[in-house]
């Protein structure tokens, strides 16, 4: 047994393993490759709450071009929304995606006497039914991003992390992925490939 310079013991011929800090410059090829897999990984992200509004929505056999229409503006506004981020907000190399904060408050919406799906994949819904939805749930969505934004803007967020810590947040995230359970167990039903 061999010990390297950062203490870990290694077998004769075994390879080290190296293992890079935040600020340690990495090959080219690596950083292509990692690069890579953020895109993946965000990509994933980016299509999972089309898919589940377009199910709530309730859009009876319309739903691949519901599917299609808000996979394809979620792409055109992460895409916009992250240059404007990079250009001239933090300067931060990441993505703006989806918020899946918003889903149960969608989930409960559509739950309301009025707007209960009825219809099931070989149903006729006119389109001015789902789509009527879809322009109340974006208002409430707008209407509802400008607390944070405010919030944001007035500094409040550095005040009232001294009163908001890991332990109140992480019960709110583990509701969050508890409400949204359901619509991933009919996911992962249909598929197995559908738990990536």
């Amino acid at each position: 047994m061999e010990t390297n310079k950062n203490g870990l013991k290694y077998g004769k011929g075994e390879k080290i393993r190296r293992f890079y800090k935040a600020d340690d410059p990495i090959p080219w090829s690596l950083a292509i490759l990692f690069g890579f897999q953020q895109v993946m990984v965000c990509v994933s992200a980016l299509l999972v709450v089309p898919f589940w509004v377009a199910d709530l929505v309730c859009p009876g056999q319309d739903i691949n071009i519901v599917r299609v229409r808000l996979i394809s503006s979620t792409f055109v506004c992460s895409g916009i929304n992250t240059i404007i981020q990079t250009t001239f907000g933090m300067r931060l190399a990441l993505l703006q995606g989806t918020a899946f904060a918003y889903v149960p408050s969608v989930i409960s919406f559509v739950n309301l006497d009025g707007f209960k799906c009825n219809a099931n994949g070989t149903t006729y819904v006119p389109p001015e039914v789902y789509e009527e939805k879809l322009q109340i749930i974006q208002g409430c969505l707008i209407a509802s991003s400008f607390i944070p934004m405010l919030i944001a803007a007035t500094g409040l967020v550095g005040k009232l992390t001294k009163f908001i810590g890991p332990l109140t947040v992480s019960p709110l995230i583990l509701l969050l992925m508890i409400s949204t359970m359901p619509s991933t167990v009919d996911r992962i039903e249909k598929h197995w490939v559908a738990i990536v």
